[in-house]
């Protein structure tokens, strides 16, 4: 492929992406005219087609999202999301886990925390049914050992999220959107793993989450606030199947 028409590529592929606007000018030195299409008609045609894929492959990877704030809504969501950060790529599913918080970021619109909290279910909930299935730590591979004192590695099938709203009632109702979900907060921490290639959803105390976002930070379960009740609640997370293996703590 000779420079000139890489360099022609490299330029249609940012400008369809956005990474660049060009002048018309630019457009007329880069692109021939079609037939019965300008150059710059071309090009926004491009970009519509470019930008539809990426709309729906957003409302595939976000159906609850989705469901909340309607076609139309989603859409102006997504549109906004895509001008703010363009694709970099011909796939958009390096942007999927970024949504979140580009949600929480944009200017106010009406359920905006609790959307951004379920965007965040979704994505976790996607990492989690994807990954693979490991070999799980047991109670009775750690009997007798100092367990309290190591790194407890948790198994990648997991993710603890922390929410503000009742993201687990929504997600699991199947009737008419309720919008006092996001009009009467609550609070809900959920542990979301997968012991045998099962999605499994577990609603869980504020403190315990805390307590559990630590030790899956690798903070030993003898260096947390109350040792004693962390060692109860974290043995029965080890009995769950949530952690893969222990490690030494090296000083």
């Amino acid at each position: 492929m000779s420079e000139d028409l890489t360099g022609v590529l490299q330029w249609a592929q940012s400008t369809i992406r956005r990474e660049i606007e060009p002048s018309a000018e630019d457009i007329d030195a880069h692109l021939a005219p079609m037939a019965h299409m300008s150059a710059a008609d071309a090009l926004a045609l491009h970009r519509q087609q470019h930008a539809a894929q990426f709309l729906g492959s957003m409302m595939s990877q976000f159906p609850h999202v989705l469901r909340f704030t309607g076609e139309v809504t989603f859409a102006g969501l997504v549109g906004q999301y895509l001008r703010d950060h363009p694709l970099r790529s011909y796939t958009p599913n390096h942007l999927k886990s970024g949504l979140p918080a580009a949600l929480r970021a944009m200017p106010p619109f009406p359920g905006q925390a609790f959307v951004a909290d379920l965007a965040a279910l979704e994505v976790a909930a996607s990492l989690v049914s994807w990954a693979r299935v490991e070999k799980v730590l047991t109670l009775e591979q750690v009997e007798g050992q100092a367990w309290e004192e190591q790194w407890l590695v948790p198994i990648k099938a997991s993710a603890a999220l922390g929410f503000t709203y009742d993201v687990t009632g929504f997600v699991r109702s199947k009737g008419a959107v309720d919008h006092e979900f996001w009009t009467r907060p609550a609070p809900n921490w959920l542990l979301l793993y997968r012991p045998v290639l099962t999605l499994y959803e577990n609603a869980i105390a504020e403190e315990e989450f805390r307590l559990l976002r630590a030790v899956f930070q690798g903070t030993p379960v003898a260096l947390t606030p109350d040792p004693d009740w962390a060692r109860e609640q974290v043995a029965g997370c080890i009995k769950a199947g949530l952690f893969a293996r222990m490690v030494p703590i090296k000083t």
